[in-house]
């Protein structure tokens, strides 16, 4: 075991991990993968237990260890690239390497180059279990939790549109690896944390699903029914008093959708979602408040549109006119011009017109209750 190697062997073996590290693991794959081999062949033949790297077990205080990034890439090359893959046990459960491989999942996500983070969702995708099979009860260890928001920070974050729409299938994966309890409280957690309109109305538009589900089941006992739904209702039905409705328009849309799916799939004999008890609750902190806001700013975007098309009927001061700049971060963005602004404009107006038509059906279903 780890904790019995000779001090050289031990020097030896952390010198070899530790080549894993820059630049190997950002090299690409054709000229990585002689070295990496050769360094995985002279791994496995220092003895060391596959599981105990893993785990991270180092003897001592941790002193001279191994770089984490090279163990990352170790288990990256030892369970997606199968370098060396007899050096695991031969009977092991998958949960439980799924387990070990978070901290290392981790460890690779939070770099910012593109192969490092791609090596990452590998791994991670290399060792899932099957759907609806981890128990809610591991939610305990908060590195389940933590992998979900490395996703969405890679989902939100990431310039790589590749790796963006790798991490969006992983996270909704991942979810699905537990029960219904897992997948309320991952939901629920999520909701919390994430700030993004698109990422929020693509986890609504999940819930929705989830409660269809549970809905067409029939079984009361689903967390995504009764008095337990609550909760996210309360998450997801809400408009704040700075609400931006055009930042914001993917999360208002799919809460709006969500809303609308529960009044017509959800009759009030049945009640099953509890929304029809909360039908004046979601009036007066959701529907009211997004009528005003929806009022104000599309008389405000109507000003603006009536503006900017006068100055450009006015020849030819529109031409001297000074054109808008958008500094962001520092940076300065391409000037944008008047038709361009105008555009923009329309374009703006239409996406609240498209909020407005969802929005007069959700009050006039919301009608039947009073």
């Amino acid at each position: 075991v780890l904790w019995m190697m000779t001090w050289p062997v031990m020097v030896c073996f952390s010198h070899l991990l530790s080549i894993m590290d820059y630049p190997l693991i950002s090299m690409k794959h054709k000229m990585a993968a002689p070295i990496c081999t050769q360094i995985m062949y002279h791994v496995v033949r220092c003895r060391v237990g596959a599981l105990q790297l893993l785990q991270g077990e180092w003897p001592g205080d941790g002193e001279g260890g191994p770089p984490a990034l090279g163990v990352a890439f170790f288990a990256y090359l030892l369970l997606v690239d199968h370098m060396e893959q007899s050096y695991l046990p031969m009977i092991i459960r998958k949960d439980y390497l799924l387990h070990v491989v978070l901290t290392h999942f981790k460890t690779l996500l939070q770099r910012s180059e593109s192969r490092v983070m791609s090596k990452g969702l590998a791994l991670l995708n290399a060792t899932l279990v099957p759907a609806h099979s981890l128990n809610s009860n591991v939610l305990d260890d908060p590195r389940y939790v933590e992998t979900t928001e490395l996703l969405c920070r890679v989902m939100v974050n990431c310039p790589h549109k590749t790796l963006r729409e790798r991490s969006m299938k992983m996270l909704l994966d991942f979810i699905n690896l537990f029960d219904a309890p897992g997948r309320y409280k991952l939901y629920r957690s999520l909701c919390h944390s994430v700030k993004h309109s698109g990422l929020l109305g693509l986890l609504i538009f999940h819930i929705k699903n989830e409660v269809d589900v549970a809905l067409r089941c029939g079984g009361m006992d689903s967390p995504f029914l009764g008095h337990s739904l609550v909760p996210l209702l309360d998450t997801t039905f809400i408009v704040r008093d700075d609400e931006d409705l055009l930042t914001d328009s993917d999360r208002i849309m799919g809460a709006l959708n969500f809303l609308r799916f529960l009044l017509i799939r959800d009759k009030p004999g049945s009640n099953h979602t509890t929304v029809w008890t909360q039908a004046s609750s979601l009036v007066r902190r959701f529907t009211d408040p997004l009528r005003r806001a929806l009022y104000t700013i599309k008389m405000h975007a109507r000003e603006e549109i009536a503006k900017t098309e006068q100055g450009l009927m006015m020849e030819p001061a529109a031409a001297a006119a000074p054109v808008l700049t958008v500094e962001v971060s520092g940076e300065v963005l391409p000037e944008v011009s008047p038709k361009d602004e105008l555009q923009a404009l329309h374009s703006a107006l239409q996406r609240l017109d498209m909020i407005e038509c969802v929005l007069v059906r959700v009050e006039e279903l919301l009608e039947t209750a009073k």
